[in-house]
């Protein structure tokens, strides 16, 4: 048993790294980081872009998007683009594992299972605001849906209070990505 949760295990980092830095890659500064880590910078230093508008009035107040990242930022001395990557990583491979258990309690073996897993985690578009499964850049959004992801997992394996802590965890990341789950699970 724990050889198969070894390879479970390193599967799911191998396609994380893989997704990271190959396909479908990650970007910096290119789209909404352009609005966040203005945000971020303020928040760290309010000096800093004193009349810089979307970073004087943060719309992430409500969320522990940069509660978090100023918390990394304190507790290890590194830049927001660190910080942010380390828990762009840490959110893409809770996603991927999310698809895993999905996939494997639909009925297949691991091995099967984890390459229906590999091949969705190429990359993915929500239909209709043209979302992305795995985003790009370290934002809200994308730390939100991937722990949804693994919200839909747990739920899928019987495991209510781990999917419910997922999901919450979704929620205070990013509210709007949550609510159609929210919706389903209590139906």
């Amino acid at each position: 048993m724990n050889g198969h949760r070894l390879l479970i295990a390193a599967s799911i980092i191998a396609l994380t790294l893989l997704g990271y830095f190959h396909f479908p890659g990650h970007t910096w500064l290119q789209s909404d980081t352009q609005v966040y880590l203005p945000i971020l910078e303020r928040l760290w230093n309010p000096n800093a872009l004193a009349k810089d508008l979307l970073a004087r009035e943060p719309h992430v107040s409500f969320t522990v998007y940069d509660e978090v990242a100023l918390l990394l930022q304190r507790l290890t001395g590194l830049e927001f683009r660190q910080v942010l990557a380390a828990e762009q990583l840490l959110f893409r491979a809770l996603g991927i594992l999310g698809v895993f258990l999905l996939v494997h309690a639909l009925g297949l073996a691991t091995r099967p299972a984890l390459l229906a897993t590999a091949w969705f985690s190429l990359g993915a578009t929500i239909a209709g605001p043209a979302v992305l499964v795995f985003e790009y850049e370290p934002v809200p959004r994308g730390f939100a849906i991937p722990l949804l992801l693994l919200a839909l997992g747990l739920a899928a394996h019987g495991r209510d209070v781990g999917a419910g802590v997922a999901a919450a965890a979704a929620f205070l990341y990013h509210p709007p990505s949550v609510y159609p789950f929210w919706v389903v699970y209590f139906c």
